[in-house]
């Protein structure tokens, strides 16, 4: 996929908005294997890095989707989604 392709399937997606939107830029970003590791997953959420450990552990944190060795990354709309809903899931109750 070309990045031209891919400014028009994201703007598509912008434009569909919800889950539908959300599922288009996540397919995006598995085409592109558009992988990120702990470092940036961090500086992504705002926390340092050796605080990984216990973030992963929360209860809404996304799984790794690949381990190279023992280092795990993801995908980054998952990352992207746990920001934008992280907000609502702590006013639950």
């Amino acid at each position: 996929m070309s990045s031209f392709q891919e400014e028009e399937y994201r703007e598509l997606a912008d434009r569909v908005g919800g889950d539908d939107g959300r599922l288009i830029h996540k397919l995006i970003d598995i085409a592109q294997y558009k992988l990120i590791g702990s470092q940036d997953v961090a500086a992504m959420i705002g926390i340092l890095p050796n605080n990984m450990d216990k973030k992963r552990k929360t209860k809404y944190f996304p799984e790794p989707v690949v381990y190279a060795g023992k280092f795990p990354f993801w995908v980054e709309s998952d990352i992207r989604e746990y920001i934008e809903n992280i907000e609502k899931w702590r006013e639950k109750p």
